[in-house]
């Protein structure tokens, strides 16, 4: 997948290229989904919720960017749960663990700890991790490789009890529905390829 950023002609531009799958809140019954999740798979019933995939990081290069305010370039896997109560949208987070970051940039400000961003506003709480800090196996992939592929694999749910705020009142986690899985390149200032293949995303309950 090849994001090209490094000659953007604004800092504030963003590009983001990737894959999404992606999953509606549906109505119809369960095996019955038409979109990349067949049901409805709710936090409350899951003991683990883990990706695995396999990636390569083939080409970064930002030399001589124009674009210097936010140096910021990564790769990411996100887990999007929805939060829903008596069919009304509640909440929406989302969770992203970023197991490619170049320039080691920290948005958060803290070398001591695992943020690399977060957004805490109530109704849409984001938060975005460095991978290789959290004690999970996760590397910080900079090495150039047309050849060789890395397997990331690691469970969302100990991230989830420790880094996104608790159910919303009156909900428990059987009202948290996940509705996607995204693995893409973020960056502003860099063009950046990248190669991802056999994807899963395995619940266990």
């Amino acid at each position: 997948m090849i994001n090209s950023a490094k000659n953007l002609s604004q800092n504030a531009k963003l590009h983001e290229v990737g894959i999404q799958f992606a999953h509606w809140n549906n109505p119809w019954p369960n095996g019955q989904g038409r979109w990349s999740f067949r049901e409805q798979y709710k936090v409350g019933d899951l003991t683990s919720i883990k990706p695995k995939f396999d990636v390569r990081l083939e080409l970064y290069d930002d030399t001589n960017s124009p674009n210097t305010i936010l140096p910021t370039t990564y790769l990411t896997a996100d887990l999007r749960l929805e939060w829903h109560k008596n069919n009304i949208l509640v909440r929406r987070d989302l969770l992203g663990v970023i197991f490619s970051n170049p320039n080691n940039y920290d948005m958060n400000n803290n070398s001591t700890d695992a943020v690399f961003w977060q957004d805490i506003q109530p109704a849409n709480p984001r938060i975005f991790l460095h991978g290789s800090m959290l004690n999970l196996g996760i590397p910080n992939l900079q090495t150039i490789s047309t050849t060789n592929y890395t397997t990331i694999e690691f469970d969302y749910m100990p991230l989830i009890m420790q880094y996104l705020p608790g159910p919303p009142e009156g909900c428990t986690y059987d009202d948290a529905v996940i509705v996607g899985l995204d693995i893409y390149s973020s960056t502003r200032c860099a063009d950046v390829v990248f190669s991802v293949k056999n994807i899963y995303l395995h619940g266990t309950n």
